[in-house]
This record gives C-alpha cells, sequence and structure tokens, in this order.
C-alpha cells in the first residue's frame, strides 16, 4: 500500500515482421513512474515510420486513463510499404494531434473517448497528396465520427463527413483522372503510364457516394458523372450513371453515354453473393444505342485497331 517505483525504457534498432507487417528501426524512449494510486509514462517518445510519436500516458487509480500524444513528420509511402510490403506512388506526411480518455471500469467501451485530429503535408518524392482528418470516437455509442475531413491530389479532392458504420458521405471532383494513377499501379508488377479514359481541357469528373450501414457490409448508393473525356482516345461528351450496390445485389440505373454522334441509355442489375455474381445469379440489363459511327463503339470494346465505318442502331434487353 505504500511504494514508488521509478525509471526510464530504452529500446532501440527494434524490427518486427508479421505477414506483410514489416517495422524496422523503432525506438522507444519514457521515463515512467508508478504508487498505488499513479502510473505514468511522461516523456514516451516513439520513432517509427519514419516519424515521431510524443506522449504522455497517465493512469490514475487503476482505473482512469489519459493520453495525449503529438504526431510530427510520418511518411505516408513508408506506413504503407510497412504495412503492404507494396511501393505507394503517394508522397506526404502526418502531422497532429490525438487524445484519447478511458474508465477501465465502466462496461464494455462506455468509457471511452478519443480524438484525432491530423493534417497531411505533400511530399516531393512521388504524387504529393495534402489533407486533415478530424475523427472523434465515442465509445458510448460506439461511433467513430468524421468531421470536414478530406484529401487532395494535385487536379484532385476528396471530401469525407458523418459516421462510420452508419453514414460516411464521399465527395470526389477530378479535373486530371492521372491523380489515380498510382492507386490503380498499386502492387501491379507491369504499371501502367496512363489510364485508358482521360478529361479533356475543361473536363471534370465527379462521384458523390453515401455508404451506409455497417463497414462489414455496407450499402452504397452513388452518382458518377464524366464530361469531357475520352476513352482510347476517341472524344465523347458525357457519361452518369446511379449505382447502387450490397453484398446481396448491384444495380446501375439512369446510365447515359453520348458523343459525337452516339447516344446511350441503360440500366442494369444483377444478385450478388457476398459481393460475388454466381452463376445462378439474376442478371436483367436494358440498352438502348443510336450511332452514326460504329467505330466509337469499337473503341469501347477495346477494339480500336478494327477497321470499321457506318451507323448502328440497336434496342438490346
Amino acid at each position: 500500500q505504500n511504494y514508488a517505483v521509478d525509471g526510464t525504457l530504452n529500446s532501440r534498432d527494434l524490427n518486427v515482421r508479421e505477414g506483410t507487417t514489416r517495422l524496422s528501426n523503432v525506438s522507444l524512449y519514457s521515463p515512467f513512474h508508478a504508487d498505488p494510486f499513479l502510473i505514468s509514462l511522461d516523456g514516451m517518445r516513439l520513432n517509427a515510420l519514419g516519424g515521431t510519436l510524443a506522449a504522455k500516458i497517465f493512469l490514475e487509480k487503476m482505473q482512469q486513463l489519459s493520453v495525449e500524444g503529438t504526431v510530427r513528420n510520418f511518411s505516408v509511402p513508408v506506413i504503407a510499404n510497412a504495412f503492404t510490403g507494396k511501393r505507394l506512388g503517394y508522397d506526404g506526411t502526418i502531422n497532429g494531434f490525438i487524445k484519447a480518455q478511458g474508465d477501465l471500469k465502466a462496461k464494455g467501451t462506455s468509457g471511452y473517448r478519443a480524438d484525432a485530429r491530423l493534417a497531411i503535408t505533400p511530399g516531393s518524392r512521388g504524387v504529393p497528396v495534402s489533407g486533415r482528418l478530424d475523427a472523434d470516437y465515442v465509445g458510448a455509442t460506439g461511433a467513430i465520427n468524421l468531421h470536414q475531413s478530406y484529401i487532395t491530389l494535385p487536379h484532385s479532392r476528396v471530401d469525407l463527413d458523418g459516421s462510420l458504420n452508419r453514414q460516411v458521405n464521399v465527395n470526389l471532383v477530378s479535373h486530371n483522372l492521372n491523380d489515380f494513377l498510382p492507386a490503380a499501379n498499386f502492387g501491379s508488377k507491369t504499371p501502367e503510364t496512363s489510364l485508358p479514359i482521360a478529361l479533356q481541357a475543361g473536363g471534370t469528373a465527379t462521384v458523390q457516394a453515401q455508404i451506409t450501414g455497417n463497414l462489414s457490409a455496407p450499402h452504397i448508393a452513388s452518382h458518377l458523372a464524366v464530361n469531357r473525356f475520352t476513352m482510347q482516345q476517341r472524344p465523347f461528351n458525357e457519361f452518369a450513371a446511379d449505382l447502387n450496390a450490397s453484398p446481396a445485389d448491384a444495380t446501375v440505373q439512369n446510365g447515359v453515354l453520348n458523343g459525337t454522334g452516339l447516344q446511350t441509355a441503360f440500366n442494369a442489375s444483377i444478385g450478388l453473393h457476398d459481393w460475388t455474381p454466381l452463376p445462378r445469379s439474376a442478371l436483367a440489363a436494358n440498352v438502348t444505342m443510336r450511332s452514326s459511327n460504329v467505330a466509337d463503339l469499337l473503341s469501347l470494346a477495346g477494339q480500336s485497331s478494327v477497321q470499321a465505318s457506318g451507323s448502328l442502331a440497336a434496342d438490346v434487353h
């Protein structure tokens, strides 16, 4: 009932490997104190993943836990490589503040709460990425809330808000789809130098999506629109569609694809089993097409090397 222990933790050159996760050159230093009323690590410093976490941890009366920490210079590509073993073509560093409180004797997670205010500053060894993550966790409700968080690329921006496992709103606007080329090439042994779809001058791609329900089985409702773009180097004016998806089915409604001499409307649905179509899955599709140049259709089908001309009209069900 009456003791005090003081000391320091000091470790260097730690390496951890499990599956695809590899952490190397990890170091930890912290003074610590323990008595019957308080356990503290006041001045903890963790170096890993190219950055530093400076934190204070206090546990009072073996019940009340509090954590405050500052995050500095954590490297986005180093984090991706450490946990996936693959190179990421984006570059940025993470800085910010984290805070957590908890009642260890409360039922379940009801006594816990956490906040994170993180910012990403762009780097120079890949496509620069910047952004902000403003999030909090409320143990009493199990909600992870996102507040006006965003990620920006040189010509694109993704805005996020909502509550994970309830509803998350995603809004993406891009003026150059090559911003997403590193994501498309992530882990590829033969990376592509360009995407098959490219925006022309003044062209814009937008995605508005709502993700509702538990993230293990989400329901996605989204609207996709692209204007002034080329596909297989052929120009098109407009593509738009409403996409709804869940583990049980996926539907496309109000689909349009228009270009010079081409007008197309379509909708489709397919049954799924845990996001996967099966041989017995129900399938329905309707397409109405009017084209004055069949070469545009061959380009869409990836057969631009086939020389053909003429018009085509089709109604497919």
